[in-house]
């Protein structure tokens, strides 16, 4: 119980402004990646130190085409939206699976201790005291975290509608790119503030589905592109 409080009271409040940061710092990088002006109804942009310190603890290596460099063949507005949309559909599946591990140890924890007790022929009040006490914040906590992952994949699935409404748009050639970079401007918004609310995935979790999540994406952008090949959509000079 002591534990469950001081999350709730301690941790809570270092979580949020840990992903506020965070979410600062995504949409500076989106913001110069994909050539979008810093939106002030965010606030201002990190502190320099803010991004020193980002850097510093993230390998460069890792940043480095972070998005398909394939999109360079392909006008900036439309090239703009295959990145924002592959960043949903990555954020998205990462949660589906964080919240798939999330909910496999849970259980797998109150089973096992569930088992102990009875190999160990443990009375109901040595159970409650000596095992269920000391893990039961640790279950509440994989059941919320799990609840709120969900939440916050299908909140991002909404935005990768978004992102494939836009897509068809600019193959049916229903929008000009000014009209194409304002709804990107708006799909952006979206994207800081799903950033902002959502609860934070370990990187060492990210790191264990980079490589897979990076083939899926490559080739995604790679049928995207051919269709707007085909649609006559391409830079200057790329033919």
């Amino acid at each position: 119980l002591t534990i469950s409080i001081l999350d709730a009271v301690l941790l809570d409040p270092v979580k949020a402004g840990f992903r506020h940061k965070a979410a600062a710092t995504q949409e500076l990088f989106d913001c110069q990646v994909l050539d979008l002006g810093w939106s002030s109804l965010k606030g201002r942009k990190p502190d320099r130190e803010d991004l020193h310190g980002a850097a510093t603890g993230e390998k460069a290596d890792n940043l480095k085409d972070w998005y398909p460099p394939s999109v360079g063949q392909l006008p900036l507005y439309v090239a703009r939206i295959i990145c924002q949309r592959s960043n949903c559909s990555w954020d998205s599946k990462l949660r589906r699976y964080y919240r798939v591990a999330l909910i496999s140890l849970t259980v797998i924890t109150g089973v096992g201790i569930v088992i102990w007790a009875l190999m160990k022929h443990m009375l109901l009040e040595d159970f409650v005291l000596s095992l269920l006490a000391p893990v039961l914040p640790f279950v509440l906590w994989g059941i919320r975290e799990a609840k709120q992952q969900s939440e916050a994949a299908k909140r991002v699935d909404h935005l990768k509608s978004f992102g494939d409404e836009l897509w068809q748009q600019a193959m049916q050639k229903q929008i000009t790119p000014d009209t194409a970079a304002t709804q990107s401007r708006m799909f952006q918004d979206e994207i800081y503030e799903h950033r902002r609310k959502s609860p934070m995935v370990f990187n060492w979790f990210y790191m264990l589905l980079r490589d897979k999540f990076e083939s899926q994406m490559t080739h995604t952008a790679a049928d995207m592109i051919n269709e707007a090949h085909k649609n006559g959509l391409e830079t200057p000079g790329s033919s």
